[in-house]
């Protein structure tokens, strides 16, 4: 775990966190300003939360996030790193700041069609929140309450505690807007919004590894090699049932490379076992050069 000492000791990354968590803040409060809160879209965690109380009490979302926050800001100095705590409490602040008084008096998505409210709240919510966890920092609510519950629940991953936390406030939204279409874009506008952090964490060059199981891996590798130019990695295995050695072929490829992969493999061993599974990303020669 990163200390406040050796993260301060670093000006440059310190500055790059602020800056990028600042336009990160600004494009969520876009988000929930401009499409979610005024098509009563409560996009789950605190935000979603601030939302519901903003529609019952007029209470500004910005000012409702902050204080929801503030317990669970304090928890998280005491029992996590404190780096992470000190940027998700100045996302949380921007955030409200923006929110609640630099775009209070821009005008919102005016509209009846709620599904592209959902959709682009979504997308620029989940590009601000993309930018804040690129630099190991939240906006507060369900990232630091699920790594909370986490250290009383160990057993429970992240993406679990996060997802039940979200679903508490999605079925509170049907009894605060009293209709079920709200939760409904709700979930929408969270799925979309996954998608877009998705992207900005693992990148969308989503590539194949292929492991190819065949009695002739000296053929398979020469074909791969100097056919389709396409480096690879040999391990060796042993059949389970046989106990006949085998060599395993490891491959990893281009979305756009794999139907040559498959038609070369099955030209010289049309009885090879190819196991084909998605990577999110890939670092290395002939791939990304750096994180």
């Amino acid at each position: 775990m990163e200390t406040t000492k050796k993260w301060l000791k670093k000006p440059k990354t310190v500055l790059l966190d602020f800056l990028i968590c600042t336009i990160g803040s600004a494009l969520f409060a876009i988000g929930t300003h401009y499409f979610t809160a005024p098509h009563q879209i409560a996009p789950g965690g605190v935000t979603g939360l601030a939302t519901l109380i903003n529609y019952l009490f007029e209470f500004p979302i910005g000012a409702g996030s902050i204080l929801l926050n503030l317990p669970l800001v304090v928890l998280g100095l005491i029992f996590l790193g404190k780096p992470f705590i000190i940027k998700s409490a100045y996302c949380v602040v921007s955030y409200s700041i923006f929110l609640d008084v630099i775009f209070s008096g821009l005008p919102v998505f005016e509209s009846d069609n709620t599904l592209l409210a959902a959709l682009f709240g979504g997308v620029v919510m989940g590009a601000g929140l993309g930018m804040i966890f690129m630099r190991n920092a939240s906006t507060g609510g369900t990232d630091i309450g699920a790594r909370l519950l986490q250290r009383r629940f160990p057993h429970i991953s992240m993406g679990k505690l996060m997802q039940l936390i979200d679903i508490a406030v999605v079925v509170t939204s049907i009894f605060v807007y009293s209709n079920m279409e709200s939760p409904l874009y709700a979930v929408i506008c969270i799925f979309t919004c996954t998608k877009v952090i998705d992207a900005f964490l693992y990148g969308q060059d989503v590539s194949k590894q292929v492991m190819i199981i065949t009695d002739h891996p000296e053929a398979c590798s020469k074909a791969l090699i100097e056919e389709l130019d396409r480096g690879l990695t040999l391990f060796h295995g042993e059949g389970g049932y046989t106990g006949t050695p085998k060599k395993i072929l490891v491959c990893v490829l281009r979305r756009t490379e794999y139907h040559a992969v498959k038609q070369t493999i099955k030209r010289v061993d049309p009885h090879a076992f190819m196991i084909v599974s998605e990577v999110s990303e890939v670092l290395g020669e002939g791939f990304k050069t750096e994180n």
